[in-house]
C-alpha cells in the first residue's frame, strides 16, 4: 500500500518544530519574499536537507527543481509528493539537453501561474560546503518567466548533513533571504546574458552566506 503524504501545512509545522529543536533553525529576511505572484528562490546547496529547510521557512507553499537521482530516493520522493517538484537530468545524462529544455518550460509555466519555485543553481550538492560553478538554467527560467529571484544563503548545512555524513548532526542552521533581484523579461536570451545574470545571483548568495 502506498503511503499517502500528510497535508503540506501539517508537514511544514512538524518540520519547523523539529528543525528548531534539533538544528536551532533561525531565519532572516522573510520580508523580502513576495506575498503573491511567482518568484524563484535561489540558494546554495550542500545538504540533502536544503529543500526541507527552504520549505519550512518560506511562508508560501513552494515547488522545487530537483535532480532525478534525488527524486528516486524514497524519502525525498515522498516529500516531493506533497508539493510541486520537477526532476531534472544529471549533467552527464545522454538526453540532458532535451530533457532539461522540457523541464525548464514546465518551470516557466509554473512560475507564470503565480507560483514560487526553488532552484539550486549549483545543481548537485557541494562536496566541501563552498559554492560550486552554477548552471545558467536558473537565469534562463527567470528571464523567460519574468519573475524576481530571491537569493538565499543557508549557513551550517554542510556541517549538519554533508555528503560525508551518514546521519544529520545537530549543527545550527541559519537561512538568510536577500532582497529580490529583478531582471528584465526576455523572449530571447544569449549565452553571455545568461552567464552575467547567473553571476549576479551567485554573488548575492555568496554575500548572504558570509
Amino acid at each position: 500500500m502506498k503511503l499517502l503524504p500528510p497535508p503540506y501545512g501539517l508537514l511544514k509545522a512538524i518540520g519547523i518544530f523539529l528543525f528548531k529543536l534539533y538544528f536551532r533553525l533561525e531565519c532572516g529576511g522573510l520580508e523580502n519574499i513576495p506575498e503573491k505572484g511567482g518568484f524563484i528562490i535561489a540558494a546554495n546547496h550542500a545538504s540533502y536537507l536544503d529543500s526541507l529547510f527552504i520549505a519550512a521557512t518560506c511562508p508560501r507553499k513552494i515547488g522545487f527543481m530537483i535532480l532525478e537521482s534525488y527524486y528516486r530516493n524514497p524519502v525525498i520522493n515522498w516529500f516531493c509528493s506533497t508539493t510541486f517538484c520537477i526532476p531534472v537530468p544529471e549533467r552527464d545524462s545522454g538526453s540532458q539537453t532535451l530533457k532539461e529544455a522540457v523541464e525548464y518550460l514546465r518551470a516557466i509555466k509554473f512560475l507564470k501561474g503565480g507560483n514560487p519555485l526553488c532552484i539550486f543553481p549549483e545543481g548537485g550538492r557541494s562536496p566541501d560546503g563552498r559554492l560550486k560553478e552554477a548552471k545558467t538554467g536558473i537565469a534562463f527560467v527567470a528571464l523567460k518567466a519574468g519573475v524576481p529571484v530571491i537569493p538565499a544563503g543557508i549557513i551550517g548545512n554542510f556541517k549538519a548533513y554533508s555528503t560525508h555524513h551518514s546521519f544529520p548532526r545537530p549543527y545550527k542552521i541559519s537561512i538568510r533571504y536577500g532582497k529580490p533581484i529583478v531582471f528584465k523579461k526576455r523572449t530571447y536570451t544569449d549565452r553571455e546574458e545568461l552567464k552575467n545574470a547567473t553571476q549576479v545571483m551567485m554573488e548575492r548568495i555568496r554575500q548572504l552566506m558570509e
